[in-house]
């Protein structure tokens, strides 16, 4: 598994929507590793009339997107485009729920990883700080958090980010969802968005002791989207019209065994 997916998986994304062409608004988030001051990973979100969209740049080159994703909250479907291949893909929510039973039931991950299929933090959280702490024998997340500036984002916001850590079942490379879930959960039911959050796991190799992971994201929202920003948006669609169709497994480019692991 390479460093920065599994990064990218381990991190609570979270965005917020809204219900109203005049509430469109974007969010740039960045990855961190450890203490290294060059993010491993880039997003820029983009929240639309039902619609987001999320760009994913390269890391050698800035001002490359390696990969869009879009996802109709009307149709609960996602449309993954990979920009080097001009593949798309195209996944509903109830396939992804169909992954996720599979993936709950999956004997590597259960051997070695319990506590990804089945987490369970003890939650602090303490309001005139801004600060949620989740903690486990193997997980910590500990989140800064705000409310945002328009609540009314909540009900999209809630479906969003659970469907967009549900994705990630589609990926071997990556990690499952499930406790990127409860962090969602944890989030919706304050009704607070993250602004930074800081994550450390203890991965354990056996007869080797443990192995400890740490990073940190970074989530800053713009209420407003730019005229840059609505050309990507048409970029994303004019792409999504052109692209070939690709299975799971083309898109992945997963083998047989790379899927018998899941």
């Amino acid at each position: 598994m390479k460093l920065h997916l599994f990064l990218r998986t381990i991190i609570c994304f979270a965005i917020a929507t809204h219900l109203a062409w005049s509430d469109d608004f974007r969010i740039e988030s960045q990855v961190y590793s450890g203490r290294q001051m060059k993010p491993v990973s880039e997003n820029l979100t983009l929240f639309t009339d039902k619609v987001v969209y999320d760009f994913l740049f390269d890391q050698e080159n800035a001002a490359t997107v390696t990969e869009i994703v879009i996802y109709d909250l009307d149709k609960e479907r996602f449309v993954l485009l990979d920009t080097q291949r001009e593949l798309k893909l195209e996944i509903q929510s109830a396939a992804l729920n169909e992954l996720l039973i599979t993936l709950k039931s999956s004997e590597p991950w259960r051997e070695k990883y319990p506590f990804l299929l089945e987490p369970a933090f003890e939650v602090n959280y303490d309001e005139a700080l801004h600060r949620l702490e989740m903690t486990s024998k193997n997980m910590t997340y500990s989140v800064q958090v705000e409310s945002p500036a328009r609540s009314q984002a909540f009900p999209v916001y809630g479906r969003f980010i659970d469907a967009y850590s549900q994705l990630n079942a589609t990926d071997p490379q990556k990690l499952p969802p499930f406790a990127r879930l409860e962090l969602n959960r944890e989030l919706k039911s304050r009704r607070v968005m993250p602004t930074e959050v800081e994550m450390t796991m203890e991965i354990p190799n056996p007869g080797l002791g443990s192995t400890q992971v740490s990073a940190t994201s970074k989530h800053s929202v713009i209420w407003q989207l730019s005229k840059t920003d609505h050309e990507r948006i048409e970029t994303a669609n004019r792409s999504w019209t052109k692209y070939r169709n690709a299975t799971l497994g083309e898109y992945r480019q997963l083998t047989s065994q790379t899927a018998a692991k899941r």
